[in-house]
């Protein structure tokens, strides 16, 4: 799996939402335009308010759009249930037959099952070959381990709450545990006290 971030917006919309809530520009939160270099003592208070206040909602006015290559179907569809404050554009079963798709597939821990999804993709290439059967058709012999890519745009509200249920250390599988791992190494490093984690803390001390 490979993830990049394309675009993001910044740090300061945020300043200017918690600000314009409580007018409180007398003490922060005048930047000539958007920008990621906000002052400590605006860092200081989205610490304090998004952090340990849970004023989430804020958030809501930065968003970030990442390309996200070779995430099996299984995890696509997991991804899928985290829909508000989340956009996706997924590659199309409908368009798009096997040999756009690639015959990749996501590798799991155990070799039986690998192995039977290799034959089971050979054969779909087979068919596809000799039958030529429509690409909603062949779309449905498809294995869950089968990779697509896809743009997914988060805001910092709906990734957190991604990160906290999909995160390394967590029950999740580990498709979507290393999805939530990229997908955070992705993130401005000017960003990332929003999406602090005892989980992850303590999983980086070890």
């Amino acid at each position: 799996m490979h993830i990049e971030l394309l675009d993001h917006t910044k740090l300061s919309n945020i300043v200017e939402a918690g600000r314009v809530c409580y007018q409180s520009y007398h003490l922060g939160g005048n930047y000539q335009k958007p920008t990621d270099n906000i002052t400590q003592k605006d860092t200081n208070y989205l610490e304090r308010v998004v952090n340990q206040n849970g004023h989430a909602s804020i958030t809501r006015h930065v968003q970030y759009v990442f390309k996200v290559e070779g995430i099996s179907t299984k995890t696509l569809l997991a991804a899928t249930r985290h829909g508000p404050g989340t956009n996706f554009s997924v590659m199309s079963s409908r368009f798009c037959k096997i040999d756009k798709f690639g015959e990749s597939f996501t590798e799991t821990p155990n070799k039986q099952v690998n192995s039977l999804l290799v034959k089971h993709i050979q054969e779909i290439v087979v068919l596809h070959k000799e039958c030529k059967p429509s690409a909603e058709d062949l779309a449905m012999l498809y294995p869950q381990a089968m990779q697509y890519n896809m743009i997914v745009s988060f805001n910092p509200q709906s990734l957190k709450h991604f990160f906290d249920m999909r995160e390394p250390g967590t029950h999740a599988h580990f498709d979507i545990q290393e999805l939530s791992s990229l997908l955070y190494d992705c993130i401005p490093k000017e960003h990332k006290f929003l999406f602090k984690s005892k989980l992850r803390d303590n999983i980086t001390k070890l």
